[in-house]
């Protein structure tokens, strides 16, 4: 992915209790999901929550943290109840902490397919707002100095 957008490598598998972990992470006290049952998260080789072996789609989806769903199971994340309630097949291009510049590299470099269709922008006002305006300082310091002003996202601990 050229400029300053995030990425997760990929692919890769994760397993454990995501919730639990953030709280750990965090160095909270609350002992709420100490019980929460362990999951494996998988991401394909673009480092996308999607089947590694997917090939074509009717339909993509874009977003933050609501679309990549980094603590619910593959079948409980939005875009696969969306896929089996409609009966598409769709491509979820969720990564947290992004806003509107990567979403739009996102589904320029992965959402094409020769069978899709219909696009999804998962857009929250709370911080997408927000994470666009530091995108764009992000991508004017690249422009301006050459250096790649990002962090890549590694295979996590805990999401």
């Amino acid at each position: 992915m050229p400029e300053v957008f995030y990425e997760h490598p990929g692919p890769f598998s994760w397993t454990d209790q995501p919730l639990h972990q953030l709280e750990v992470l965090r160095l909270g006290t609350d002992n709420f999901y100490i019980k929460e049952p362990t999951i494996t998260i998988n991401y394909d080789a673009d480092g996308f929550r999607n089947p590694v072996d997917m090939k074509d789609w009717d339909a993509v989806v874009v977003g933050d943290s609501y679309t990549e769903l980094g603590y619910l199971p593959d079948a409980q994340m939005s875009s696969s109840v969306a896929a089996m309630q409609a009966g598409l097949r769709v491509k979820n291009l969720g990564v947290c902490n992004t806003g509107l510049l990567a979403y739009s590299r996102y589904l320029k470099h992965f959402g094409g397919a020769s069978s899709c269709k219909k696009v999804v922008f998962v857009m929250f006002e709370g911080n997408d707002v927000q994470d666009t305006e530091e995108e764009f300082l992000a991508l004017q310091r690249y422009h301006l100095s050459g250096e790649r002003d990002y962090r890549v996202l590694g295979a996590e601990s805990s999401f």
